[in-house]
């Protein structure tokens, strides 16, 4: 009875988001990663177990209006197996050296440890399913770092997610963002190069 109460008020709570044009996702503190003596990012249940998630509500308009909010980082990036993105740390190594350079940031969003990681518990597949339906708020709405390599070239999800974090939104649709408003930073990793950024700007 627990659980189907549970299940009922998130579908509920969704539905109010849904209706308000908002969506709520979960963050890792940057803190924590600039910190993190691991090799690669820890699940969602883990992050959230230790307490080094916060949750952010964001909105349509807010995303559309370019209230591009300058302490909140997306992460655009491969997963590098079916069950682990970032298999050698070089996505960790790669956001700390960003992170770094960048003191103003103070959230990070990264699917892996951001949404809920299978096995889920009913209440986490509500949760992740209103999250995945709503991606689009945070890449075309907050600044990105998008972490390329060959297969990032490949992948639909990955091109999608770089479309829309190059994209201004306006009265007449989206259309190219102009070079004073980009928000993507391309980080290449791996086999990729700088001229496989231009190619995937192109």
């Amino acid at each position: 009875a627990a659980a189907a109460e549970a299940t009922a008020a998130a579908k509920a709570h969704a539905a109010r988001e849904a209706a308000a044009g908002e969506c709520t996702f979960w963050f890792v503190k940057a803190d924590a990663i600039r910190s993190s003596e691991e090799r690669t990012l820890p699940s969602f249940q883990t992050l959230r177990a230790r307490g080094l998630l916060v949750q952010k509500t964001l909105t349509r308009s807010e995303a559309f209006r370019r209230v591009h909010r300058r302490e909140l980082l997306a992460i655009s990036h491969r997963w590098e197996s079916p069950d682990e993105p970032d298999t050698k740390g070089t996505q960790l190594a790669a956001l700390k050296r960003y992170l770094d350079e960048h003191p103003e940031i103070e959230y990070v969003w990264f699917d892996f440890p951001c949404m809920p990681q299978k096995p889920r518990s009913p209440e986490d597949e509500d949760e992740f399913a209103d999250m995945l339906s709503n991606v689009n708020v945070i890449f075309i709405g907050m600044q990105v770092l998008i972490l390329l390599d060959m297969s990032y070239m490949s992948r639909f999800w990955t091109q999608t997610e770089a479309w829309m974090s190059m994209q201004d939104a306006s009265t007449a649709g989206l259309a190219t963002a102009s070079e004073e408003k980009r928000r993507y930073t391309i980080v290449p990793l791996h086999n990729a190069s700088a001229k496989v950024s231009e190619t995937l700007i192109d």
